[in-house]
């Protein structure tokens, strides 16, 4: 087991870590050639200086995960909860997809009393609207130009 360090050292320690405040990093109070310096100073002394990389005392900097390791689990449990819903969600899929194409047939179907006045021509056709393009190409090429 590391032997115990004093709070001097403890001290010098965290002034020499960054520090999260106010929604901000600050630098560290101490840097690292100051704390080098003075850490050789120390152990010069005599004091008891923790090895690297400073487990023993919990000052190691937490771990920054990426954005994408942060939200893993989150993630994970919302992947699970929509495959635990997924039949149900296929079959509501297949279900409007059928109801739409059902809707679609009827809609296009004529009954007979409407093919009957169609040939005999009692019912007129509707306009077929000219495309867009067609539109344009009128436009272009459908007037005089001055000279």
């Amino acid at each position: 087991m590391a032997k115990k360090i004093s709070d001097t050292v403890a001290r010098l320690i965290a002034l020499s870590r960054p520090a999260y405040i106010g929604g901000r990093w600050q630098k560290p109070a101490i840097s690292h050639a100051e704390l080098h310096y003075l850490r050789k100073r120390l152990v010069v002394a005599g004091e008891n200086w923790p090895p690297k990389p400073l487990e023993n005392i919990g000052q190691d900097p937490p771990v920054k995960l990426t954005e994408r390791e942060r939200n893993r689990p989150a993630r994970l449990a919302a992947i699970e909860e929509n495959m635990r819903r997924m039949p149900q969600m296929v079959e509501e899929y297949r279900a409007k997809c059928r109801e739409s194409r059902r809707q679609f047939k009827e809609k296009g179907k004529s009954t007979e009393e409407e093919i009957y006045l169609k040939a005999t021509g009692k019912i007129k056709q509707k306009h077929v609207w000219e495309s867009s393009r067609d539109k344009r190409k009128k436009k272009k090429f459908g007037r005089m130009r001055k000279k």
